[in-house]
């Protein structure tokens, strides 16, 4: 058996036995070929995966590779990749197959994602390959690459260990009875990123109730809800009145795709301060990036609610940023900070929390 000499490309060969091999690129022609064996090898790059439509481009050349199958039901199909977002390649197929596919995972560090676990026995000393990747190895490549693309390239994890752009410490975390000390009256301010649908697929409402204290930003308490147009205009208006809403609060809403009927409802149906949030011009990784000083002096208080588990979200998704699949708490944080930490201190009359029976 030899390779034929009229077919034998680089990128596509046969032999003398009808066996062949094809080779593409993620979004490459793959329409009349069918294989025994799919190798799916690196679909996406780093610098694709910052992406959505890339994303969702070798998302979608995945999704056709499955079409292409001699025996449908057993053909195998390899995917070997780095670990570039949670929406990339490998996190859609944990996502959609589960446990109906093998997922090895070998980090170069025995980090708590080394997948199936009996594979820890393989590491020395925490290292995977401790010849070629050890500690001063790994440490170069840190400083290189900086602690986000690192995790993702040596640790398999689509978000540094602290956080990427924002680190989980940065954030200060006070009970409700500490901020029933510092309150004095100063007025809620609500931050809204609306949608309105039941589907859990797709983006939920984020909603935050905040107040500058001296010259910090408290985040009394954050939700994200999908609901359907109706139950979401009732949240809003009673997330509000239970957070703190006041004659002198305004529910901030920018005015993008649905967002324009939700302003225009809650105007019409309630008494609600609800106000157009002028669309920034920035992109979203660039407003969280101008934020986070602020986030780092320690400047952003969350209030711990015993009710509600919302903080564990929000800086989950705050920190994974911008590999999280959800960002609504990073739009709002961003609209929270430069409404609040960029104007000149507000002057406020201080009132007792026990006067107003608020909190």
């Amino acid at each position: 058996m030899v390779i034929r000499r009229d077919k034998a490309g680089k990128s596509s060969y046969e032999n003398t036995a009808t066996g062949a091999r094809y080779a593409t690129s993620t979004g490459g022609t793959i329409t009349g070929k069918h294989a025994h064996v799919i190798i799916n090898d690196d679909p996406q790059n780093p610098a694709q995966s910052s992406s959505e439509a890339l994303r969702e481009t070798a998302n979608e050349h995945t999704k056709t590779l499955a079409s292409r199958k001699v025996n449908k039901e057993n053909t195998p199909t390899i995917t070997i990749m780095q670990r570039l977002h949670e929406e990339d390649v490998t996190g859609y197929l944990l996502k959609k197959k589960k446990d109906r596919i093998k997922h090895i995972c070998l980090p170069a560090e025995a980090t708590g994602d080394v997948q199936p676990e009996e594979l820890r026995n393989n590491y020395i000393n925490g290292f995977l390959d401790p010849i070629r990747l050890n500690r001063a190895v790994l440490d170069e490549a840190l400083t290189d690459l900086g602690s986000r693309a690192y995790a993702g390239q040596y640790n398999q994890s689509p978000v540094a260990d602290s956080g990427n752009i924002v680190k989980r410490e940065w954030f200060n975390v006070i009970s409700r009875a500490r901020f029933r000390e510092l309150w004095r009256g100063q007025t809620i301010t609500f931050f809204a990123d609306t949608a309105y649908t039941e589907k859990t697929e797709n983006d939920p409402t984020g909603i935050i109730a905040t107040c500058k204290i001296g010259n910090d930003l408290y985040i009394v308490n954050g939700a994200k809800v999908r609901l359907k147009f109706p139950d979401l205009i009732r949240f809003i208006k009673k997330y509000a009145l239970k957070n703190g809403y006041t004659d002198e609060s305004t529910i901030r809403i920018e005015p993008k795709a649905n967002g324009i009927s939700v302003i225009d409802q809650l105007r019409e149906a309630t008494e609600l301060n609800v106000t157009s949030t002028p669309s920034p011009n920035d992109s979203k990784e660039t407003r969280l990036n101008a934020a986070s000083p602020k986030i780092e002096a320690g400047r952003v208080y969350l209030v711990d609610d015993p009710d509600s588990d919302w903080i564990e979200e929000f800086i989950t998704e705050v920190c994974g940023f911008p590999n999280k699949s959800h960002d609504e708490y990073v739009d709002i944080l961003c609209y929270a900070i430069d409404y609040h930490l960029k104007n000149k201190p507000v002057v406020t009359t201080e009132v007792n929390a026990d006067e107003l029976g608020l909190f």
